[in-house]
């Protein structure tokens, strides 16, 4: 993948620095910019109120009234989608979620960056208790079938997508970013971020648990990552892969049953 540079800056538009005006800005503007991405007051108004009144709901009735109530979060909330209680949602405008997908609790969804910007998740996913799915200025794709485990970091600043039937077992972290550290005269934060281009982990595949995928990864359909590797090139299709950095160890079998589409 082409390897390209994104500056930041205090200026940039989308960093928390822009987006708290560098103490310019009230308290009340800030979190209305980095919360919702609006400065409406009638959509503070029903944002807070949701999350005061049905976000940490607990059992059936808080099922039912957060797959009714949250459609007006939500950039779109399918049918069946089973949302638990005490989600974080940042600018959940710009976040999809297709029919009878479940999201577990305490899980965040945060975006920042243009309409263009956001994360979607395809039907029957699964995304599991306090995982976090985060994209600046890039896009986030899990599709259909696919199942996060719990306490999964997820975060591009370019597009990232997650296949169709995808194991990501527990406390992986997937993606990220290099901020730049060639000058010393002023602080890292300030020098911009290397991407590579975000990652794509092919249908099929399975993450262990605990494995770091880096970004500008590619994985192919149906590899295996061993739990605990650190994977910082391409996995060829089938490949079973361990280690830090991760190797090759083995190929699996092509016997005909591994899911295509």
């Amino acid at each position: 993948m082409e390897k390209h540079t994104e500056t930041a800056s205090p200026q940039d538009p989308h960093s928390f620095h822009a987006l708290a005006g560098e103490g310019k800005r009230s308290p009340l503007r800030t979190y209305q910019h980095v919360t919702i991405g609006s400065t409406k007051i009638r959509a503070l108004l029903r944002y807070e109120a949701l999350m005061l009144l049905v976000n940490d709901l607990p059992g059936l009735p808080g099922l039912w009234l957060r797959s009714k109530l949250y459609r007006s979060l939500f950039r779109r909330l399918g049918r069946g989608v089973a949302l638990g209680r005490g989600l974080v949602l940042r600018q959940p405008g710009k976040v999809s979620i297709d029919d009878s997908a479940v999201v577990d609790e305490g899980c965040m969804f945060k975006v920042r960056g243009g309409e263009e910007c956001g994360i979607w998740v395809g039907k029957n996913a699964f995304i599991g208790r306090g995982a976090l799915l985060n994209t600046r200025c890039g896009q986030v794709h899990v599709l259909e079938h696919a199942t996060i485990g719990p306490y999964v970091q997820i975060g591009t600043y370019d597009r990232l997508t997650i296949g169709r039937y995808c194991i990501i077992a527990a406390f992986c972290y997937i993606g990220g970013l290099n901020h730049r550290a060639d000058r010393t005269d002023i602080p890292i934060a300030l020098q911009g971020i290397d991407s590579k281009g975000g990652v794509t982990i092919e249908d099929g595949a399975w993450i262990g648990a605990g494995a770091v995928v880096l970004d500008g990864v590619r994985i192919g359909r149906g590899a295996i990552v061993g739990a605990g590797a650190v994977v910082t090139r391409d996995v060829p299709p089938l490949a079973v892969v361990a280690g830090v950095p991760a190797r090759v160890v083995r190929f699996r079998e092509e016997r005909g049953e591994e899911v295509s589409g």
